[in-house]
């Protein structure tokens, strides 16, 4: 070796001799096009390199690269260049980019507003558009069905356990067009229906499309969603309280296990979502307003775990 050459650099000679590190390009579907904060987070993948430009700073030349730790310390001066790197007036115009895209509710309307503009789309170019109301629809919003809040009407609708108050069972409603389509076999379902739980679905249905049953579960989830958002929206923990009707969600910046355990251990069942940092709240839909209050209650003494 010779005297003055200098020693090489450990870390990148690692990555060297491994296969090459992944990157991800996001210089048109990051920074909330896609509904999340970055596109590769809809494919549960973690890039070692990231990089960005024009969006960043609002359609202002700028340019930037996002490496993980191991890939920054095999980097060594003048291993990155970039034609637009950015000068005051392109950084700050990203720092108001940044402060716009992640307040709350900011990336749920565009990912609700691209849903709409998709199924828009199929209808009007010829394609079949499909919405799944197995969870969301049947009243739970506080319309029969959770599209009719978007002004959208599907070519085919699955449905499935609401329909029958819990029981097993499924169901597939399809338009005319679609029907016509059909042929013998070409439809099937691991529960679709015997006499016991379709005889529990039309009670259901009996049920939900009483006169006021519908108006209840809108007012209760208006209260509901107020409610928390007096008692929980001043924690530093909570981002976002969302949903329509009795299907709520409360964005976190942690983890939501240990919110959703301690409110187990005091007697109310709640769930996670999202990418685990959403606690998920989806009451029975004739639960009354003293309950609501309850569940609140319970939520508001349990939140000091999530500072542990």
């Amino acid at each position: 070796m010779l005297e003055n050459q200098p020693s090489p650099n450990p870390a990148r000679q690692e990555i060297s001799s491994r296969a090459r590190s992944s990157t991800s390009l996001l210089v048109q579907c990051g920074l909330g096009r896609t509904g999340d904060l970055w596109a590769h987070e809809a494919y549960d993948v973690f890039p070692d390199i990231m990089t960005l430009a024009k969006p960043l700073a609002g359609g202002l030349p700028i340019g930037a690269a996002l490496v993980t730790e191991r890939v920054a310390a095999a980097m060594e001066f003048g291993d990155h260049g970039s034609t637009f790197a950015g000068g005051p007036l392109v950084c700050n115009a990203a720092v108001a980019v940044l402060d716009k895209i992640t307040k709350p509710g900011f990336l749920t309307s565009v990912a609700t507003k691209g849903k709409y503009f998709k199924d828009i789309l199929m209808q009007k170019l010829g394609g079949n558009s499909h919405v799944r109301e197995v969870q969301c629809g049947l009243g739970r919003t506080g319309d029969l069905w959770a599209h009719e809040a978007y002004d959208v009407f599907p070519d085919i609708m699955t449905l499935a356990k609401p329909l029958a108050g819990g029981l097993p069972i499924g169901a597939a409603l399809v338009t005319e067009r679609v029907a016509a389509a059909m042929e013998f076999g070409d439809h099937g379902s691991t529960f679709a229906g015997g006499p016991l739980v379709c005889n529990a679905a039309v009670a259901v249905l009996d049920k939900i499309t009483k006169p006021g049953f519908l108006t209840s579960v809108a007012t209760k989830g208006k209260y509901f969603k107020d409610i928390l958002m007096q008692k929980l929206g001043g924690n530093s923990h909570v981002r976002e309280v969302r949903g329509l009707g009795l299907i709520i969600g409360i964005e976190l910046d942690v983890s939501a296990s240990p919110l959703v355990d301690a409110c187990r251990q005091s007697g109310l069942l709640v769930l996670t979502a999202g990418k685990g940092n959403v606690v998920r709240l989806v009451p029975p839909l004739i639960i009354s307003e003293q309950e609501l209050d309850r569940a609140t209650e319970i939520l508001l003494k349990c939140l000091p775990v999530l500072d542990g």
